[in-house]
């Protein structure tokens, strides 16, 4: 696997891509990045609308291969060390109704209470689906 450093040009935050499969060139990368239209900014935990090629610019001479890769487990714990409870899609769907997704937000009602509000989501490395941050 490779990894590959990018600048965020809304929060001005620096991270790494990784979990980049070997042999994939920046303008490879740089493709799969235009694929995706919106995306949510790990660096500075935003949520853009257009594509992360808009928004992250890539720093070609920092390809290399990841010598460390964060496995999903070690991601998970900093991700809850970052924003307390985390849901799978299981754990929310007994917790929440679902309602819709919006601009890079999950609707969601909670069972429990009825309360309607959203809640983020991002990816792992390997590209499972978390939700975090239950807001009213």
């Amino acid at each position: 696997m490779q990894k590959i450093q990018f600048r965020c040009q809304v929060c001005g935050g620096e991270g790494w891509i990784q979990g980049i499969p070997d042999g994939k060139s920046v303008e490879d990368i740089q493709k799969s990045l235009q694929k995706k239209s919106g995306f949510h900014c790990f660096i500075g935990n935003h949520v853009e609308l257009n594509s992360a090629d808009k928004y992250w610019i890539l720093k070609p001479e920092t390809l290399q291969v990841d010598k460390n890769p964060v496995t999903d487990e070690q991601w998970l714990s900093q991700l809850r060390l970052k924003v307390g409870q985390v849901w799978t899609i299981e754990e929310l769907l007994m917790e929440f109704e679902v309602i819709e997704f919006v601009y890079g937000l999950c609707n969601v009602k909670q069972k429990s209470t009825g309360q309607m509000g959203y809640i983020d989501f991002t990816h792992s490395p390997s590209g499972k689906r978390y939700y975090f941050g239950f807001n009213e």
